[in-house]
């Protein structure tokens, strides 16, 4: 040993490097990390999105709280930087499925645009989100149905599903597992279970901190042996961006830093995400005639939507919107 030098002494070694840690926007000009996972949170208001999202990412990248009400008014997006080798892409989804009156179609239209264009070209990871400390009710059940008019296709197969309030398993008379939790609930969220292969987990969002959650997520992940998901919407969305950009006399080629730019404008509601409310939302010769179909149908609200979407031919956003809508159905069709 070095004279003077104690064998304990610390001093030149260098700081262990957290495995998760904030990821910074301008390492997408470095291009060091590996790959990238995309992960959309969907589910009621109130069941804990946000806070999940949070716990996945390791800081407070959506605002959250526990209130019933809906906090993500609109979508948001983190990243998380994983072993220095993966970035971990998160969007929030504001209540695309809530049964507010109040809630006009053309915003639920323009809120799942907004998020589908987050997450495009696609999300890898469909994480639907529940709670585990409340009861199962038909409006619970709605859900799930109009999660399947949106996400059309096979979204299955990348879905997980995330039960928050794991804290509230242990009572102060009986402790109860995950697994005999998942025994004990309606025979149509078993169903549903089955359907995507039981693959699901519980978190405690209490514990944003440990990141052992979060592994526990990704070895799920892991096992994901399909490309990532998509359907009419996505791919609409998908391509208005990338003409947008050639409108702007851009390189068709949407590298990873010109997607990153493009989804931290539509966050912020920048001149891409007023794009994209002009294209699928509504507007143009198309939004006149749709508004005198609305009115024949006594809604013209939904009219203006179905013609607005179809001024620029493109009408997935809206059809989707009127199946969600279910109050709206019946005066459609």
């Amino acid at each position: 040993m070095e004279e003077g030098k104690d064998e304990y002494d610390l001093s030149n070694q260098k700081p262990e490097v957290p495995r998760r840690r904030k990821y910074n926007e301008e390492e997408e000009n470095s291009g060091e990390y590996k790959r990238k996972i995309r992960i959309i949170l969907v589910g009621r208001t109130g069941n804990g999105k946000s806070a999940v999202g949070n716990s996945i990412i390791g800081y407070t990248g959506f605002e959250s709280d526990l209130s019933p009400s809906s906090i993500t008014q609109k979508g948001g997006i983190a990243q998380m930087m994983w072993d220095d080798t993966t970035v971990i892409e998160v969007v929030d989804t504001p209540g695309f499925f809530d049964t507010d009156p109040k809630k006009l179609v053309e915003e639920v239209a323009l809120e799942i645009v907004e998020s589908f264009g987050m997450i495009a070209p696609g999300p890898h990871v469909i994480l639907y989100v529940l709670s585990c400390s409340e009861k199962y009710t038909k409006e619970e059940e709605q859900t799930l149905s109009d999660f399947h008019k949106l996400f059309t296709g096979d979204p299955l197969k990348h879905v997980i599903a995330c039960f928050t309030k794991k804290d509230n398993l242990v009572t102060k008379t009986k402790t109860k597992t995950p697994a005999e939790f998942i025994c004990e609930v309606p025979k149509w969220m078993r169903d549903f279970l089955y359907q995507i292969d039981n693959r699901w987990f519980f978190i405690d969002n209490t514990l944003q901190e440990n990141e052992n959650q979060w592994i526990d997520l990704l070895e799920m992940v892991e096992k994901f042996k399909t490309k990532y998901y998509s359907n009419e919407i996505l791919q609409d969305v998908t391509e208005k961006l990338k003409l947008k950009c050639i409108e702007a006399d851009e390189k068709l080629y949407m590298g990873s830093r010109k997607w990153a730019m493009i989804k931290r404008n539509i966050a912020w509601q920048g001149d891409i995400r007023d794009y994209l409310k002009a294209t699928f939302v509504g507007g143009g010769i198309g939004s006149t005639v749709g508004g005198a179909i609305g009115l024949s149908v006594g809604n013209p609200v939904i009219g203006a939507i179905v013609g607005g979407a179809g001024s620029s031919v493109i009408s997935n956003v809206s059809k989707a919107v009127v199946r969600i809508k279910r109050k709206s159905i019946c005066v459609i069709s």
